[in-house]
C-alpha cells in the first residue's frame, strides 16, 4: 500500500463517530426558566408571578446563545500536540526510528517532516479550567433582569412595581478534560498528512445566587416579588451537569520547503465539525489555521518559532494571530525537557466582545454578531 493510501486509511478509521450524552446547552435556559418563571410564580399577593416571563424569553434568545458560544469556543480551541513528537515508525524498514535527537516539542511545530513511509501515532491529555471570558471572571458573571412594562406606557419604572429587578450571579465553574488521539503519515519526504480526534469531557457547575432588588419593599414594606417557600428575596440554585463526546476533528497538512541551516515549513490545520454543538463539543462552524514554522537544531537542542493566522468564525469569537516560541532539549535517551510560550492576539475587536465591564446584548445581526451597548 502506498503512503498516501495508508494515510487516508488511518484518517478513515479515526473519523469513526462516538456517541455523546446530555445537552449542556440547556443548562442556562433551565436556570433562567426556573428563576424567572417557575419559582417566581409564587408572590406574596399572588398577582406578580408572570412579570418576568418576558425577561426569561429574552435571556433564552440572547444570553443563552452568547454564554454557550463562549464556552464552546473555549473548549474547541484546544492546542494539538506536535506532528513530529515522540518515536516514529518506519514502514519500509519495519521498525521504530527517531528522526531527531530529542523527542520533540509539546504543542509547537518544528520545520521537519517525518519522511516518506513513516508514521507517528500517539495521544495526549489536557485539562483546562477556563476562569475568565474576555476579561470577566466566570465566577463573577452577573446578570440583571428587568420587570415587564405592565403599564403599557413604554417607560419602564413609571409604576412602583416595575422598578423591581432580579440580579443573578452565575458562579460558573468550567472543567474540561480533553483526550486527543493523533496520527501523522509521511506521504513524501516533504509532505505530512495528519489527523487528530479529540474526546472532551465538559462539566459545568456552580451555585447561582439570585436576589431581588425590591423597590416595592423599600417603599411599602411588602415585596411584590419573592421566592418560595418563605417569601425570601434571595435564592441559591445549584447546578452540576456534564457530557462526554467527540469534538471538532482536525486534519493537518505540513510541507517542508527548505532544509539548510534552519528548517522552514508551513502547516495547514482544518477543524471540521462533526462534534455535538449542543454539548459544547463543537463550535458549530469549520475553522482553519495557517502557520509558518522555523526551527534549528544544535545536537540534542532544538529551538522553534511558529506564527499563524487562525480563522475562528464562531459567535463572540475573533480571528486571531497566534504564536509559539520554545525549545526542547534531550536529557537522556527517552527523556526530553521542553518549554514553550503560547500567545494570541484578536484581529477584530468588533467580533471579540470585551466583557470586562457591563454589556447590554440587545440583538444579533445577520452574521450572528452581537449588537450591544456598553453601559
Amino acid at each position: 500500500m502506498r503512503p498516501l493510501h495508508r494515510a487516508l486509511a488511518f484518517i478513515g478509521v479515526l473519523l469513526l463517530p462516538t456517541p455523546v450524552s446530555a445537552q449542556l446547552n440547556e443548562v442556562f435556559e433551565d436556570l433562567f426558566n426556573r428563576l424567572l418563571t417557575e419559582d417566581l410564580s409564587f408572590s406574596p399577593n399572588g398577582r406578580h408571578g408572570r412579570h418576568f416571563f418576558d425577561a426569561a424569553a429574552q435571556a433564552n434568545d440572547r444570553l443563552t446563545p452568547a454564554l454557550n458560544s463562549l464556552i464552546a469556543n473555549a473548549v474547541t480551541s484546544f492546542p494539538l500536540s506536535s506532528t513530529v513528537a515522540g518515536i516514529t515508525f518506519d514502514f519500509p524498514a519495519g521498525q521504530p526510528v527517531s528522526i531527531r535527537e530529542s523527542l520533540g516539542p509539546i504543542f509547537g511545530e518544528t520545520g521537519e517532516t517525518l519522511g516518506e513511509g513513516k508514521l507517528n501515532v500517539g495521544f495526549n491529555y489536557t485539562r483546562m479550567n477556563p476562569s475568565a471570558f474576555r476579561g470577566l471572571a466566570t465566577k463573577d458573571i452577573r446578570l440583571a433582569f428587568a420587570h415587564q412594562d405592565v403599564g403599557g406606557s413604554g417607560v419602564l419604572g413609571d409604576r412602583l412595581d416595575e422598578s423591581d429587578v432580579i440580579d443573578l450571579v452565575l458562579d460558573l465553574g468550567i472543567d474540561v478534560h480533553t483526550f486527543v488521539m493523533f496520527a501523522t503519515m509521511g506521504v513524501t519526504d516533504a509532505l505530512d498528512i495528519g489527523v487528530a480526534v479529540p474526546v472532551h469531557h465538559v462539566r459545568l457547575s456552580g451555585n447561582a445566587v439570585a436576589s431581588i432588588d425590591s423597590h416595592t419593599e423599600e417603599q411599602t414594606g411588602n415585596p411584590d416579588h419573592a421566592f418560595p417557600p418563605d417569601s425570601g428575596l434571595e435564592q441559591t440554585i445549584p447546578y452540576d451537569e456534564s457530557a462526554l463526546g467527540v469534538g471538532d476533528l482536525a486534519v493537518r497538512f505540513k510541507y517542508n520547503f527548505y532544509q539548510g541551516p534552519v528548517y522552514l515549513a508551513t502547516l495547514l490545520d482544518f477543524r471540521i465539525v462533526p462534534g455535538d454543538q449542543d454539548d459544547f463539543m463543537s463550535s458549530g462552524r469549520p475553522s482553519f489555521k495557517l502557520s509558518a514554522i522555523g526551527s534549528k537544531q544544535f545536537g540534542g537542542f532544538t529551538s522553534h518559532v511558529n506564527v499563524g493566522y487562525d480563522r475562528r468564525p464562531g459567535l463572540l469569537d475573533s480571528d486571531e494571530f497566534e504564536f509559539v516560541v520554545g525549545f526542547d532539549q534531550k536529557v537522556a535517551t527517552g527523556l526530553t525537557f521542553a518549554a514553550e510560550l503560547l500567545g494570541e492576539l484578536d484581529l477584530d475587536e468588533n467580533e471579540a466582545v470585551n466583557l470586562d465591564g457591563t454589556i447590554e446584548i440587545t440583538d444579533f445581526d445577520a452574521n450572528d454578531q452581537p449588537l450591544g451597548t456598553r453601559v
